[in-house]
């Protein structure tokens, strides 16, 4: 089966319809969340104006060098997509930077200030510690959130699923 709209086309095969329409369901439901989550943190979808409610924050010791905006485990070290080991240990986004055996703040839910997230984007968890746009194809995946203004996103994250 074929589908085309615009620039973009999708083809998939019987065996691969089932999961795919099953992964979109989850994708969709985890945006259906984060939408939740924003109108929690008083943030207007409708006019995408500013936060007003605090984020969400728990306090780490860092394992590795954090830049803030970089995703870590609850064990303070940087996570990485392509780690099977770290699916389900994901912590959140770093708030600030941090050297190895300093403390720093972690958003686990809410409104974080992230250098490079464009207005609109779902963010994935990339490898040591980036986040990315496009979703992972091996190790597992796991959304993070979504970019509501350049510089500025929801973390809200979803479970993973492991991909290999």
């Amino acid at each position: 089966m074929s589908y085309r709209k615009g620039y973009m086309k999708v083809t998939m095969t019987p065996t691969s319809f089932g999961a795919a329409t099953q992964a979109a369901k989850r994708i969709l439901a985890d945006l259906r969340d984060c939408a939740a989550e924003m109108k929690n943190i008083g943030y207007d979808i409708g006019t995408l104006e500013a936060a007003t409610a605090d984020a969400e924050v728990v306090e780490s010791i860092a394992f590795d060098d954090i830049d803030s905006g970089q995703v870590v485990l609850a064990n303070g070290h940087l996570a990485s997509a392509s780690n099977v080991g770290h699916a389900g240990r994901v912590l959140g986004v770093a708030a600030q930077g941090a050297v190895i055996g300093q403390r720093f703040v972690v958003v686990v839910r809410g409104p974080a200030t992230v250098p490079g997230v464009v207005r609109g984007d779902i963010v994935w968890l990339g490898d040591d510690g980036s986040l990315v746009v496009t979703v992972p194809t091996s190790g597992f995946s796991q959304k993070l959130g979504l970019a509501i203004d350049d510089g500025l996103m929801v973390v809200c994250p979803s479970d993973p699923i492991i991909l290999a």
